[in-house]
């Protein structure tokens, strides 16, 4: 189970991971622009797994049982956060690529992009300040959750070619949707049971 002593090494990773990978694509390529590109790429896959685990975690678990329990939430806090960090890299290199390619970065067709972008900042902050789950808040978590899902699968269907199956972004797609499936399932088995009113 992860605890908090541990978010500081996970936060170092996240930094060492979109380090290296911005470093290779730097040696490996020439043009600067499909630098950023290939690091939001791969950023933006790191993203899928650790929202996979996220989602895994969720339906296993459960919300109210994850809020009855402080080790859990802690857990699912810690999740969120180097989640949000991890996607905040991704979205530097995306800026970058835009940038060097000229392309407008305030297109009215980014908008969901930003407001996601936003939610995905303020999600980690809002869970570190609220120890108990109500209506508003479950179903909050459970649309967010959605949303950043659809995202990240609507950010990889723009990548498919007809010449390249492109294998890693539909099999990432199919996985989401399994496990947004599963986490609505453990919802639907938790409704009977009372939402969580306790303070740590």
């Amino acid at each position: 189970m992860l605890k908090l002593d541990k978010l500081p090494l996970l936060i170092l990773i996240i930094f060492m991971f979109n380090g290296i990978i911005l470093l290779k694509e730097y040696y490996a390529l020439e043009d600067i622009e499909y630098v950023f590109a290939e690091a939001s790429r791969n950023s933006e896959r790191l993203s899928l797994i650790i929202n996979s685990i996220i989602l895994i975690f969720i339906a296993l678990m459960g919300l109210k049982r994850i809020y009855n329990r402080e080790n859990l939430r802690n857990a699912f806090r810690i999740l969120v956060t180097i989640f949000a960090l991890n996607h905040l890299f991704h979205f530097f290199y995306g800026i970058m690529y835009f940038y060097f390619q000229s392309w407008d970065i305030a297109s009215i067709e980014n908008v969901h992009g930003y407001i996601t972008l936003i939610s995905i900042i303020l999600f980690p902050i809002i869970l570190w300040k609220v120890n108990k789950l109500n209506k508003v808040f479950y179903f909050g978590i459970i649309l967010h959750l959605f949303n950043v899902s659809f995202y990240i699968s609507e950010t990889f269907y723009k990548r498919f070619t007809l010449p390249d199956p492109d294998y890693i972004h539909k099999t990432g797609m199919v996985i989401m949707a399994v496990l947004l499936f599963l986490v609505l399932f453990k919802e639907f088995k938790e409704r009977s049971k009372k939402l969580v009113r306790k303070k740590d």
